[in-house]
């Protein structure tokens, strides 16, 4: 328990991605220290049998525990905010949609094919989140355009995942 608190609060850094039907289509913990795993609670769009071969298991006394439940409880009851806030502006950047405690939900939504971007975070800055729902949003347009896309499936694409990583690494510097 010393050591928790000699490490600080938890970062909190996750990403939804919403499509059609609010069925999530991609989500990812941005703030563990792994290069290409996945949390076991997390369904990061990264296929079964490369979360199996680079799958490691974090050292307890290096990383507390990340209620990931929670987490995923917070960002779908934002939904009903981000509708709400979807028209209150012409923007793609809904800005905080959502607080919990001392969590944030922005919110970004694409546009033509609705899909939403939700990030929950522990309050990082404004510019900074909204430089990065652009950069998700770049990353996301091949996929969108590939004629296989479908709106209510997972991304499982491994690249996809991996440059998500990268550009929040960039921008938030986690």
């Amino acid at each position: 328990m010393a050591q928790m608190q000699a490490q600080g609060p938890i970062q909190v850094l996750q990403l939804v991605i919403v499509g059609k039907d609010d069925v999530p289509i991609f989500d990812a913990d941005l703030t563990t220290r792994f290069t290409q795993s996945v949390s076991s609670t997390s369904t990061a769009g990264v296929t079964a049998e490369h979360d199996q071969e680079h799958k490691r298991q974090p050292d307890a006394a290096q990383e507390p525990q990340r209620p990931q439940y929670l987490y995923h409880f917070v960002l779908h009851a934002a939904l009903d905010a981000m509708d709400d806030a979807e028209w209150a502006t012409k923007d793609a950047f809904l800005g905080i949609v959502d607080r919990f405690n001392n969590l944030q939900v922005s919110g970004y939504i694409t546009p033509g094919n609705r899909l939403r971007l939700m990030l929950l975070h522990d309050g990082r800055s404004e510019e900074n989140v909204k430089t990065f729902f652009r950069g998700v949003h770049q990353l996301l347009v091949p996929l969108v355009l590939n004629p296989f896309f479908l709106p209510k499936k997972r991304i499982h694409s491994v690249d996809f995942y991996s440059r998500v990583r990268r550009l929040s690494k960039s921008v938030f510097g986690v």
